[in-house]
C-alpha cells in the first residue's frame, strides 16, 4: 500500500498497514463590521478540513460499518465519527483548530489508532488495515515467546522507521514502554537495541513493538542513523497505535 503526498504509512508487525496524514496547525478568520459606531466583537469562524480513506482487513478486503473517529481529546464532546460504506471508504470533517488522532474500530477486530497531529489540509488516502485479536496475539507471542502478555490486557505501540519506504537499520526508538522489542525482517525479536534494515520489499513487519500497563499519551523519539524526530502517540488498553517515521 502506498501513501500519497503528505501521508505517513504505518505497519503493525506482519499484518497491518495504514496511512496517516502529516498535518500542521492553521487557523483563519475574519472580523465583523457594523453600520453603527458601536463597538463590535470580531468573530473567527472555525476552519474545517476533510480526511477520507479506506478501511480494510489484513487481506486488503474492504470492511463495511467500521466506526472511524477523530479524537481531539478522549472527553471532547465534539469528536466527530462516521461509519465506512460497503466498499470500506469514509470521510470525516475535522476542526482545523485542534490536534487529532484517528481511530478505527469494528467488532471482531482490534481497535487501531494513529499518532496525534494538528490539522491544516484536506487529506485523501488515509487508509488503515485492521487485524483480529487472534492475529494480534499470535504476533505478540512470536515476539515475546510463550510467556507473552495477553494482548487485551495491555496497550500496544508498533513503530517502523523507513527512508522512502525502505526499512532503515541502526535507528533508535525510545518510549516509556513497560517492555519492548526490536524486530527483524520476519517479525521476530532481533535481540538488538536498534532497528533492522533494509528488509525485502514484501516485508510487513514493524521495526519496534512496546507494551504499556495503562492508557495514556506518550512521546516516541527516534535517532541513531536517522534524523532525530518525535511524535505524540495515544496508547489505550486492548488497542494498537501504529506509526511509520519516514
Amino acid at each position: 500500500m502506498k501513501c500519497n503526498k503528505n501521508t505517513y504509512s504505518q505497519k503493525f508487525i506482519i499484518t497491518a498497514i495504514g496511512c496517516l496524514l502529516g498535518i500542521t496547525f492553521v487557523l483563519s478568520g475574519c472580523g465583523s463590521s457594523s453600520s453603527t459606531p458601536a463597538a463590535t466583537t470580531p468573530t473567527t469562524p472555525a476552519t474545517t478540513y476533510t480526511a477520507s480513506g479506506k478501511i480494510t482487513d489484513s487481506l486488503d478486503l474492504p470492511l463495511a460499518n467500521v466506526t472511524v473517529k477523530a479524537i481531539y481529546t478522549d472527553t471532547d464532546p465534539t469528536n466527530p465519527s462516521t461509519m465506512t460504506a460497503p466498499d470500506g471508504t469514509y470521510t470525516l470533517t475535522l476542526d482545523g483548530s485542534k490536534t487529532v488522532s484517528l481511530q478505527a474500530s469494528l467488532s471482531g477486530y482490534v481497535t487501531t489508532n494513529t499518532i496525534r497531529r494538528p490539522v491544516d489540509a484536506n487529506a485523501t488516502g488515509v487508509d488503515i488495515d485492521l487485524v483480529t485479536p487472534e492475529q494480534a496475539q499470535s504476533a505478540i507471542t512470536t515476539v515475546f515467546g510463550e510467556n507473552a502478555p495477553l494482548f487485551v490486557n495491555h496497550a500496544w505501540l508498533a513503530i517502523d522507521v523507513t527512508n522512502n519506504g525502505v526499512d532503515v537499520g541502526g535507528a533508535t526508538i525510545e518510549s516509556d514502554a513497560f517492555a519492548e522489542a526490536f524486530l527483524d525482517c520476519n517479525g521476530d525479536d532481533s535481540l538488538l537495541n536498534v532497528t533492522t534494515g533494509p528488509c525485502p520489499s514484501d516485508d510487513r513487519a514493524a521495526a519496534y513493538i512496546g507494551w504499556f500497563n495503562v492508557s495514556k499519551e506518550i512521546t516516541v523519539t527516534i535517532g541513531g542513523t536517522v534524523i532525530p524526530d518525535s511524535e505524540i502517540a495515544p496508547v489505550r488498553l486492548g488497542e494498537i497505535t501504529i506509526h511509520e517515521f519516514d
